[in-house]
């Protein structure tokens, strides 16, 4: 796997994208820009997409091993 596999990359990029979204925040917070909160609410639904494929990608990844061990235990 490694720093070059896609589950790496979607990873960080979804820290990344919270410690994005708890700027936009507090920037929302401290000002009236409307401009702002639309970017942080855009900002949140990408990173609800972004941590559902990590979900997602881990779940069939966990499916894939039992799967795998129960093949191995059957053989014995």
């Amino acid at each position: 796997m490694g720093s070059k596999s896609t589950l790496f990359r979607t990873g960080m990029a979804a820290i990344a994208d919270y410690v994005l979204q708890i700027i936009l925040g507090f920037i929302a917070l401290g000002t009236n820009s409307g401009v702002v909160v639309v970017i942080h609410l855009t900002n949140a639904f990408v990173l609800g997409v972004l941590v559902t494929y990590l979900i997602s990608f881990a779940d069939s990844a966990d499916k894939a091993s039992t799967h795998i061990l129960s093949q191995t235990q059957t053989v014995r």
